[in-house]
């Protein structure tokens, strides 16, 4: 708990933080953790702690709360000073030599905040030399070092790594990819592999029937993968390509979703977040223009998109079909990917 309450109080602006606020934070970024050590009564002992240590100190002048144990309504966190020989001495030989300190070497009041984190790693690293370990979740590490599932996964642990010069694969343990659900072509995979992923679940289920009876090219192109999208989820989830594709393996994906600006911020995020080619697919949503240009919807809700992602869009398209789209737009109108049925696609595919 001294560590949480130390990186709070830290960064608190102003410096002079109410007791009851630290608490609050405690108990909304920590539930589980602060229920487990005791709630208020271990909170109360690690503050008086930390004063004791000079890590704190109390604003008196805001009095006393009526708990037991009793602490001040207020507390600041008191500066160190920079690091003595004593403690360098300490930072380059208490600890595995993989670890780096140059960091702490200049940030001495950072490292007490640090250091219960920085004694687990170390004695990790210690262990894993002697006989070896598994590889693991990046979760699961987190928990078996800390007690905290998420604590390398956030800002704080990732902060922390970067100080001692580590990574995740330092610490035997491996970033997972949130899944997308997907059909495979029973066709013989191509070296490099043809994507279509879909926005919507309507869709993707009609095409999905499709490309299970065989049918599986549209526009001259063979997809060997059809992606659910499950709307935003994909800008995300998209890494877990790398889980489907074989070791470095390289693959083009093509996206189709609803021509609003939300399905173009989509896509437009999800090719940010790949290595891979991602391209809009032009043929399905220029059939969809074609089939229901006056057929438009106003939008429910106003939808925002930038310049950048409009531009990336449209220059996938030839002018005169922009234009038309951004006449849509204009109107805050808008056209589901629904406007085209299994039938349509039927029509715009070959097996």
């Amino acid at each position: 708990m001294k560590e949480y309450i130390l990186t709070f109080l830290r960064a608190a602006k102003p410096k002079r933080v109410k007791t009851e606020a630290i608490e609050k934070y405690l108990y909304k970024e920590y539930k589980d953790f602060y229920e487990e050590q005791g709630y208020y009564n271990e909170f109360a002992c690690t503050m008086l702690k930390l004063v004791e240590e000079g890590l704190i100190k109390p604003v008196k002048s805001w009095g006393e709360n009526s708990l037991f144990p009793p602490l001040y309504n207020g507390y600041q966190f008191t500066p160190q000073e920079n690091t003595n020989e004593i403690q360098v001495q300490k930072l380059l030989t208490m600890f595995h030599p993989t670890l780096s300190f140059s960091y702490y070497m200049t940030n001495y009041n950072q490292y007490q905040i640090d250091e219960p984190f920085i004694y687990a790693i170390s004695d990790f690293l210690y262990e894993k030399g002697k006989q070896g370990v598994e590889i693991i979740s990046v979760n699961e590490r987190s928990f078996e070092l800390f007690h905290d599932e998420k604590l390398l996964k956030r800002s704080q642990g990732k902060t922390l790594l970067k100080h001692l010069g580590i990574t995740y694969k330092d610490l035997a343990c491996y970033e997972t990819h949130e899944p997308f659900f997907y059909i495979k072509s029973k066709k013989q995979q191509k070296k490099r592999p043809q994507v279509l992923i879909i926005e919507n679940k309507d869709t993707f289920f009609s095409l999905k029937r499709l490309f299970q009876s065989g049918m599986n090219i549209w526009s001259g192109i063979s997809f060997d993968f059809l992606v659910y999208a499950e709307g935003k989820k994909i800008i995300h989830s998209i890494s877990f390509m790398q889980e489907i594709l074989e070791k470095d393996q390289d693959c083009h994906i093509y996206y189709y979703g609803d021509m609003d600006p939300s399905g173009i911020r989509i896509w437009y995020s999800m090719s940010k977040n790949t290595p891979y080619t991602c391209e809009p697919f032009v043929p399905f949503y220029l059939d969809l223009l074609k089939k229901h240009e006056n057929h438009t919807i106003q939008q429910r809700t106003e939808q925002l998109v930038s310049e950048e992602e409009l531009t990336a869009f449209y220059s996938y398209f030839r002018a005169e079909a922009a234009v038309r789209m951004q006449e849509i737009f204009a109107k805050r109108h808008y056209l589901p990917q629904e406007g085209l049925t299994k039938v349509d696609y039927r029509r715009l595919g070959s097996v």
